[in-house]
């Protein structure tokens, strides 16, 4: 892969050459530009350790580029140094890199270089910059002036910042339609609010203590409805886990601590109490949003034990507070979940939708599966929105799945099409269908399909009507289902042609499909062309300068393709043949997986469908001349070899798994050196970083799927389960299910993962097939 790295920079020179002209005269601390970008290509950031920052900063100005590279190169450290490096490259750099520095260094609010960075965001006016990077958004900006202000003890020039250019003070402009619904992670509005509470509690906690303290100000303000109003929608309902409500919450408790440091029993009064339950609240969510659930747990039994009648009617009702002490209860309760104990001191909390759906959670934990049904069903009538009676529905559902299946048609049957986003119940009714294919429940499966399935989401439809025709194929349900339907199709043909033709993303079962139907003689392998097309007169003007494409372009020739690929994150949209571009660039340098992802992120569009050289993108041959050898030499299909390369790993010859895998073709060591014992080339394979060679990690990875292939009687299914799941297993499953073909029986494989493996693996097969022939 080096190798066609540096032969591609010969290549990029050529489209850069304003950026390298005269690259090897530079010098930095005594060592040339040349020099520097190969350290850095071989992960030596010594020089960026060790170079005066005058000398970087200097060569910056005509290497626009170069101060971004040494920020990258200490990045993992996250120094002060980095962070030089990173003001220097957002004041010098082109877009995007310097709006990419500015976004990472506005957000290190502890930086010394983050009143530059403040500056740096005033500046902006290309209006691509605000809808790429929220960060330089003018009202954004004006935010974090404020908030800047009030850091810096300027209390009234920050007041006024946010007077003219946010909203009036009187009062937070809501962006929730309900105080019990879902919050929007919208981070500037939380920072906006939080700057506004923060210029309350320094505005009238300053002189506090000093000779002829005005009390009545303080006294008006905290029994002001408006001022209590906004603690609770800040405190109790926006996300605990932002930086600004940790910010803010700081500035609460101080101001808290110096008022009663003043006047001890301020808070005590009844008119002031419930200030101090607020700022109670707050610290529990935030250790319910740290994730320190046992802490969290105890903290809020302590809150909801004490918190008086009217405080919680109003408190929790808002579904921050709620929600974070539900998962807190939940995940940090240990033995008094399943004791019930903290079911029924969760359920004394007023009935809104959050609360009866973690008393939900709480009693299928304690094992009661009806009793969690009905909180949950009764959840869904007190949806205030359609996420919320979606995720109801679906923890009904689960719930019944895992516990009482017998029961569940009857509940699908009663909340048929009252669902809103499929795709939240994708999960279900994968598990669900496997469920039903393992018990043989084939009539159940027919019936779902054609009581439901234009109601379900379009992949889930897909299985269903391929799986429906495959059962009456296969001659597995009743008679009563092979009628025919509109147009004088029979059932069987129309449930193929479904899983052919509908707009999904199972190209496994469109590909079934039509295998199906040309054994039968309904369709011809043509018809593929009839869904991709292979070619389409669309193009869109990118509108795009080159200096996106020339960061990409340094970034990629300075080894840091991770980066390359990072700022490209940004982007919501790009055009497609702008991408294809972008992609170019990676793969010609041989960084295959990469530039997979970023094909794979920004080629799938709503208004364009994608033809057959848009997909040659998103399925490469890479490694190409090795896979035609060595699957040649193991006499294995070519495009099954490209396709196990594919889903394992995304062609990355280096990369990893958590259980141990390694490579292109993800082998275990032991698997290897077994395989490489059995090729006579043991001495080859002595530790993980050999499998990471592509060659020798090919050449065991087809030797091994070879094997399987031959152990298993010829059967490439069996022998892809067997590759990934381990052929005592697959040999047991298979014993299990003589009764299914192929087909169904990769339907009852037990593990989710193994069954999307064996898709995954033949659909790409398919794919590659399609794409290359």
């Amino acid at each position: 892969m080096q190798k066609n790295i540096r032969d591609c920079f010969i290549f990029l020179a050529v489209f850069t050459l304003p950026l390298f002209s005269s690259c090897g005269s530079a010098k930095i601390s005594g060592v040339d530009l040349d020099s520097v970008r190969k350290d850095f290509f071989s992960g030596n950031y010594e020089i960026a350790e060790s170079a005066d920052f005058a000398e970087v900063s200097k060569a910056g100005k005509k290497y626009s580029w170069l101060p971004y590279v040494f920020y990258l190169g200490l990045s993992d450290k996250n120094s002060r140094r980095a962070e030089f490096y990173l003001s220097e490259a957002m004041e010098n750099s082109p877009y995007p890199l310097n709006v990419t520095a500015y976004s990472i260094l506005i957000k290190r609010l502890d930086s010394p270089f983050w009143e530059k960075a403040l500056e740096f965001g005033g500046k902006f006016n290309r209006q691509e910059y605000r809808e790429y990077f929220p960060y330089t958004k003018p009202e954004y900006t004006e935010a974090l002036k404020a908030y800047s202000g009030f850091k810096e003890g300027k209390f009234k020039s920050a007041e006024k910042l946010l007077n003219q250019n946010l909203y009036e003070l009187k009062g937070f402009s809501g962006f929730y339609q309900e105080k019990d619904s879902e919050y929007v992670q919208e981070e500037f509005y939380i920072l906006r609010d939080g700057v506004y509470l923060i210029s309350l509690f320094n505005q009238y906690s300053s002189g506090l203590g000093e000779p002829g303290t005005d009390l009545s100000g303080l006294q008006k303000l905290c029994s002001d409805s408006g001022f209590l109003d906004n603690l609770r929608l800040f405190f109790l309902m926006y996300p605990a886990n932002s930086q600004w409500y940790t910010l803010t919450l700081d500035a609460f408790s101080s101001f808290y601590e110096k008022v009663k440091e003043v006047f001890p029993s301020f808070f005590e009064t009844a008119a002031l109490k419930e200030i101090s339950y607020i700022k109670e609240a707050a610290q529990c969510r935030q250790l319910s949003a740290s994730m320190t659930y046992g802490l969290a747990s105890r903290s809020f039994e302590n809150l909801v034990g004490n918190l008086p009648e009217e405080y919680s009617d109003v408190f929790f009702a808002f579904y921050g507070l709620a929600s974070d002490c539900g998962k807190a209860f939940l995940y940090g309760g240990g033995g008094k979940v399943y004791n019930g104990e903290l079911f029924n001191l969760y359920s004394g909390l007023p009935e809104t939708y959050t609360t009866v759906f973690y008393m939900g959670r709480l009693s299928n934990a304690m094992g009661r599966t009806e009793m969690a049904a009905g909180y949950f069903e009764k959840a869904f009538s007190l949806a205030n929105t359609d996420s919320q009676a979606d995720y109801a529905l679906l923890n009904l559902f689960e719930v019944l799945r895992k516990n009482l299946p017998e029961k569940l048609s009857g509940y699908i049957t009663k909340f048929s099409g009252l669902w809103h986003d499929t795709s939240v119940f994708n999960s279900f009714w994968e598990e669900y269908i496997t469920y039903l294919c393992e018990n043989r429940n084939w009539d159940l499966i027919c019936r779902l399909y054609l009581s439901y399935g234009e109601s379900l989401h379009p992949d889930t439809e897909a299985r269903l009507s391929y799986l429906t025709g495959k059962i009456i194929s296969d001659s597995l349900t009743e008679d009563s289902l092979n009628q025919s339907v509109s147009g004088g199709k029979d059932l069987e043909e129309s449930c193929f042609l479904n899983a052919l033709n509908k707009d999904h993303n199972l190209f496994y079962y469109r590909i079934m499909a039509l295998k199906e139907l040309e054994k039968a003689g309904f369709a011809q392998e043509t018809q593929i062309d009839s869904i991709i097309p292979v070619s389409m007169d669309f193009s869109m003007k990118t509108g795009f300068k080159d200096d996106l494409m020339d960061s990409v372009k340094t970034l990629l020739d300075w080894g840091f393709e991770g980066e390359a690929a990072k700022i490209l994150q940004n982007y919501e949209f790009l055009p497609v043949d702008y991408v294809e571009s972008l992609v170019d660039c990676f793969y010609n340098s041989g960084y295959w997986e990469k530039g997979l992802r970023v094909a794979s992120r920004f080629m799938y569009t709503p208004d364009r469908k994608l033809t057959k050289e848009d997909y040659r993108y998103l399925y490469p041959r890479g490694f190409n001349d090795l896979i035609e050898e060595i699957s040649g030499k193991f006499s294995l299909d070519k495009n099954l070899v490209f396709g196990l390369v594919r889903t394992e790993s995304f062609f990355n010859p280096e990369v990893g798994s958590s259980a141990g895998a390694v490579g292109l073709t993800q082998l275990m060591l032991s698997t290897a050196k077994d395989t490489a014992r059995k090729l006579k080339i043991s001495d080859k394979v002595t530790g993980v970083e050999d499998l990471k060679n592509p060659r020798l990690n090919l050449i065991l990875g087809c030797s091994y799927l070879s094997e399987m292939i031959s152990r298993l009687d010829g059967n490439v299914l069996n022998a892809l389960f067997a590759y990934n799941g381990g052929i005592t297993r697959v040999r047991r499953w298979r014993s299990e299910a003589e009764d299914l073909s192929d087909e169904l029986f990769l339907e009852v494989v037990p593990f989710q993962e193994t069954r999307d493996y064996g898709r995954k693996v033949l659909s790409a097969a398919s794919f590659y097939e399609y794409l290359y022939r």
